[in-house]
This record gives structure tokens, sequence and C-alpha cells, in this order.
């Protein structure tokens, strides 16, 4: 139920055209300090993982893994 949320709310914040996705996005969005959350999948590879760890942790910006 909890998930069910999280993804509603993601999806109201995409119609708002607040959210960006994709890599190139993502960095930009972050490196440009206009990010305040980034959320990744627990899927994705772990060279994906560190990179956006790396630069979140670099930037102070909080970085959640989200799937199932």
């Amino acid at each position: 139920m909890r998930q069910d949320k999280a993804l509603s709310l993601i999806g109201l914040a995409t119609k708002a055209g607040k959210t960006v996705s994709g890599e190139f996005m993502t960095e930009k969005s972050v490196k440009s300090g206009k990010a305040f959350l980034v959320i990744v999948s627990e899927e994705a590879s772990d060279n994906t993982r560190k990179m956006f760890t790396n630069m979140c942790t670099y930037y102070e910006v909080p970085i959640y893994f989200f799937g199932k």
C-alpha cells in the first residue's frame, strides 16, 4: 500500500512538470542545484548506483533506491 502511494505522488509531480527522468537530465538538475531528491530504481546497474550515490553525496542531495 505504501509503495502505491509513493508512485501516485510521483505521478502527480510528473504531471505538474516537477520531475526529470533519465541519466543526463538528472545529472544536470543535481549539478545545477535544482534537484531536491533523487530516486533510483533498485534494479539499476552497480555503475549507475555508484555514480548517482557519489554525485548526490558531493552535492548534498538525498538519494533513495526504490523498487519492488
